[in-house]
């Protein structure tokens, strides 16, 4: 099931979606499956190199990132 890697779906737990999922007791459980995003890196055309931006800093937060599907499983083990 997690070794299909022809569609990987990421998806963004800002701050807003980190406590829903502290709010229903999950939390924990999805957290161990995250991975930290602290920010982004921008590819200017004719800029010899890419320009790294730290969202956390300016945010408060560290954003994690999570595959949908494996999302999906933490959740359904969390309900079952």
């Amino acid at each position: 099931f997690w070794e299909s890697n022809e569609r990987a779906y990421n998806i963004g737990l800002d701050l807003r979606g980190q406590n829903a999922l502290k709010r229903f007791g999950c939390w924990d459980r999805v957290e161990r499956c995250t991975a930290d995003v602290t920010g982004r890196i921008d590819w200017v055309p004719g800029a010899e190199e890419p320009r790294e931006t730290n969202t956390s800093q300016t945010r408060g937060y560290v954003t994690k990132i999570i595959q949908r599907d494996r999302l999906a499983g933490c959740l359904l083990e969390e309900i079952e």
